[in-house]
C-alpha cells in the first residue's frame, strides 16, 4: 500500500427541529462517508433511507428529547467546507431517548 487514500466523501447533515411549523437549526453535523450511495440503482437511491439512519443514531447519541425533525443531507466539495449539492431532506419524530438508556451511556462518576 503506497499511503492513505485520496477518495473523500465529504457530507454535511443539518439538523432542524421542527416547533409549530418553523424550522430551527440545532446541530451540523460533517462526516466523511460513502453510504449516501450505496446500494445505489436506476430505481433507488439510498440517500433519505441513510440520513435518516445516520440522523436517528446521532439524535440518540447527543440524547436529543422527543421531537420532530428535518435532516438536510449535502454533498460538499473535496475541501468539506463548502456545500455543493442537497442529496435530500428528510422528516421524521424521534421519540427521544429513554431516561434510563441515557444513564448508561454516561460516564459513572468515582
Amino acid at each position: 500500500m503506497t499511503g492513505p487514500s485520496t477518495w473523500r466523501w465529504w457530507h454535511l447533515l443539518e439538523f432542524y427541529e421542527v416547533k409549530r411549523g418553523a424550522r430551527h437549526l440545532t446541530h451540523r453535523l460533517t462526516l466523511d462517508d460513502h453510504g449516501f450511495y450505496v446500494g445505489r440503482t436506476r430505481d433507488y437511491d439510498p440517500a433519505a433511507d441513510y440520513t435518516a439512519a445516520v440522523a436517528r443514531e446521532y439524535l440518540n447519541q447527543i440524547h436529543s428529547p422527543a421531537g420532530r425533525w428535518l435532516v438536510a443531507a449535502w454533498r460538499l466539495d473535496d475541501t468539506g467546507r463548502k456545500k455543493a449539492h442537497r442529496l435530500c431532506e428528510v422528516q421524521f419524530h424521534w421519540c427521544g431517548v429513554a431516561p434510563e438508556t441515557a444513564s448508561r451511556a454516561l460516564p459513572q462518576k468515582s
